[in-house]
């Protein structure tokens, strides 16, 4: 699990304890998002007044929280470590048929110098409630008991690492399911869910995308991976830019797949990155047949090649493995053909060309 420098955020002008050493300028991200995302918001005045339900919440906060990562993400492109006078705009756009919503939100990039907190006339200048210095200690508890026990995860502990919320748990948990025979699969996919569910997005991508090859083999498992992902829209360019350069050929598929899912918001960022992926897809799957010449019984040469997967003795006109039935590319019948995935991503690219 990558580590990074924290950001601080604040709607006020200053944060407490701390002093703004220097102003790096102003921060911004724009969002897109379908109107569908807020259907369900406005749908009735129940969920504007005291009865909005858990599915609205969870699509606003993840809206807000991809803005406030981008925040962050360029505030330490500029070596900052805070951000003042954060604002959040939600405006409908309209043109061409379409209705769009442009999140926009901005801040000031600063570099902060925090003190020490200590106490002024018996007073301490900043409190902490008695829940948060026990959950903080209950934290370090259960890392140091991860760490001294590889087989952690029974179903004593289970409910504290879901409780507690530690993203540094990840690669433990990861090493444990690796661990667990086949019957157990049933109990590693509620886990993964669980665990997934109870950690920011932000941490929650890394351990779901670093679960994914560990199951590379067990197709019962990577399937559910790779629907959890698509079900979420756990959609992250940077991650599957990663495994489209994988070396196993089932990575670089799973990316296909991927890229078929909708994110919930889209981002400047987002549009760059596609338009790389979208140039590069066709030099990432070439043809995988070898082609090879055999004697034939009646003499002579015969051409005949062997698929992605070691099925040899294909006839040279052949599109398809008799064996496997997969073709030159190594994709099968029901995989996502490149072309596809470049015209879905032709349709995004058009959509968010308002962002661009």
């Amino acid at each position: 699990m990558r580590q990074q420098k924290s950001v601080m955020v604040t709607t006020s002008s200053e944060f407490n304890n701390s002093e703004i050493k220097a102003y790096l300028g102003i921060v911004t991200i724009h969002l897109v998002a379908g109107t569908n995302i807020f259907s369900e918001i406005f749908a009735s005045a129940s969920d504007i007044f005291g009865g909005r339900s858990k599915s609205s919440e969870k699509q606003l906060d993840s809206i807000k929280e991809d803005a406030i990562k981008a925040l962050k993400q360029q505030t330490l492109k500029r070596n900052g470590n805070g951000i003042i006078g954060v604002h959040i705009d939600v405006d409908e756009i309209s043109g061409n048929n379409k209705s769009m919503f442009m999140i926009t939100a901005y801040g000031t990039a600063v570099s902060l110098e925090f003190h020490e907190k200590h106490l002024i006339d018996g007073e301490n200048i900043s409190p902490l409630s008695g829940q948060v210095v026990a959950e903080s200690i209950a934290r370090k508890n259960l890392l140091k008991t991860v760490k001294g026990d590889p087989l952690f995860c029974d179903d004593t502990l289970w409910g504290k690492v879901v409780s507690l919320s530690i993203p540094a748990l990840a690669p433990y948990i990861i090493s444990d399911f690796e661990k667990k025979p086949r019957y157990a699969f049933d109990q590693v996919k509620n886990r993964i869910c669980e665990y997934a569910l109870s950690i920011e997005y932000e941490f929650s991508i890394d351990f779901i995308y670093d679960v994914l090859p560990s199951f590379i083999d067990e197709s019962s498992m990577f399937n559910f991976i790779m629907k959890f992902i698509k079900d979420n829209q756990m959609v992250d360019y940077t991650k599957i830019e990663d495994l489209l350069k994988s070396d196993h050929f089932l990575l670089r598929k799973a990316a296909l797949n991927i890229l078929m899912t909708y994110k919930q918001t889209y981002n400047s960022l987002d549009v760059v990155m596609l338009q790389n992926i979208k140039q590069d897809l066709g030099n990432m799957f070439p043809q995988m047949a070898v082609f090879s010449a055999k004697k034939s019984i009646i003499g002579g040469d015969k051409n005949q090649w062997t698929c992605a997967f070691g099925h040899d003795g294909n006839h040279e006109e052949s599109s398809s493995c008799k064996t496997c039935f997969s073709d030159r590319f190594g994709f099968h019948r029901d995989d996502t053909p490149v072309l596809e995935v470049q015209l879905r991503i032709s349709d995004i690219l058009e959509e968010l060309s308002v962002i661009k």
